[in-house]
């Protein structure tokens, strides 16, 4: 096994990964890959990577997230609770709250209940994509942060954890390693008409190999992201939460807890990242520097519905409610 892997922090990662219980069916700009697309019932989109570890020897983590759209902008909050369940989260607070109404507040709750993924770092080997870009936009052969969804981190979970037929951490290895071959067909559209993502055919390689000189691999694993920090980066102060809760209309309904949860008002000197910065300024637009005046949302009313709010989320409204009930 290559020098870029850690065999104490794999087995700790391994062991983790084996102990965790099956799921019910119930900072600075990082470059990203862009999801991948799917392809038809009959016929996948094909893209092949490498996973590989961070500076640190982290191979990827879970993240918690909740996604919604105002006025035709779509926001991606990150959840506290992927720090801990034990924090307190005031979208999880919202979304429990209008689960607890009638049908259409029910409806409108999976707008904002927690989502669930994953992100490590990959070498893209190949990108069918790039055949219809310019040079400058080609992603082949780069190193990016993937975050991907749960059937893609099932993939992962099962090589770490079959000591007897897995490839174990040669799935992260650049030396010696192999590449997952992602597979993407369409599903039959649902009553609903919406198709859905079908990652069953994703496999990984059966032939190792190395993805590059030596000096090449070195220029890899420097260009890697710290998982960790990217997340919490990508964290939210409790200000901005206060400012997107009053211009979604729910801070009313949550402010007593709020407030006496994070200890505000807070004193945070932390410069906000992407996201917060969007918000902060999306915030200051519509309403000026001052405060916005507040409003309680009515109940009942109907929104829009954004159940299925990307193409990775894989969950009927039923499993959906379900969930929420046991958030």
């Amino acid at each position: 096994m290559s020098k870029w892997l850690n065999k104490d922090k794999f087995k700790d990662f391994a062991n983790k990964k084996s102990s965790e219980a099956p799921k019910e069916t119930t900072g600075d700009f990082v470059k990203k890959w862009k999801n991948p697309t799917m392809g038809t019932v009959d016929k996948a989109k094909e893209y092949r990577v490498r996973f590989l570890p961070d500076k640190n020897s982290n191979f990827y983590m879970k993240y918690f997230y909740h996604h919604f759209i105002i006025d035709e902008k779509h926001y991606f909050i990150p959840c506290p609770k992927t720090h801990s369940m034990d924090e307190y989260c005031p979208w999880c607070s919202v979304s429990q709250m209008l689960y607890k109404g009638n049908k259409e507040d029910k409806k409108l709750a999976s707008t904002y209940k927690r989502l669930e993924k994953f992100v490590g770092n990959i070498l893209i080997v190949d990108d069918p994509r790039d055949a219809d870009v310019e040079d400058e936009y080609k992603v082949s052969g780069t190193v990016r942060l993937y975050e991907f969804p749960g059937a893609i981190e099932s993939k992962l979970k099962n090589e770490i954890t079959d000591r007897s037929e897995g490839y174990g951490m040669a799935v992260f290895d650049p030396e010696e390693g192999f590449d997952l071959v992602i597979k993407i067909k369409s599903k039959k559209q649902d009553a609903s008409g919406k198709a859905w993502p079908d990652y069953s055919d994703t496999q990984f390689s059966r032939k190792s190999s190395k993805i590059g000189t030596e000096k090449e691999i070195e220029d890899f694993m420097a260009q890697t992201v710290d998982i960790e920090e990217h997340i919490k980066s990508s964290s939210l102060t409790w200000d901005e939460h206060r400012k997107l809760l009053k211009l979604e209309g729910y801070w009313e309904d949550v402010e007593e807890e709020f407030e006496r949860r994070t200890g505000s008002p807070e004193n945070s000197d932390k410069k906000s990242k992407l996201i917060s910065e969007q918000i902060s300024a999306d915030v200051e637009e519509k309403f000026g520097s001052a405060e916005p005046k507040q409003e309680s949302k009515p109940k009942p009313e109907v929104k829009p519905e954004v159940v299925n709010v990307t193409q990775d989320d894989e969950m009927s409204e039923e499993e959906l409610l379900k969930e929420l009930q046991n958030m």
